[in-house]
């Protein structure tokens, strides 16, 4: 019995960190900026001085 428990935990804790992985991964870049409505700055001070 006390094997069964190591192994279920140990599937869990496996399975948990599959998941998490893949979620970080599809994470990422999930959207894109429309350069058409927002101007894009590189630096802070560029951001300042658009208009």
């Amino acid at each position: 019995m006390n094997k069964w428990k190591k192994v279920i935990i140990g599937t869990f804790l496996f399975a948990g960190f599959v998941i998490f992985t893949q979620y970080e991964k599809n994470a990422e870049p999930a959207w894109k900026v429309n350069e058409k409505e927002f101007t894009v700055v590189k630096t802070f001070n560029e951001g300042i001085t658009v208009q």
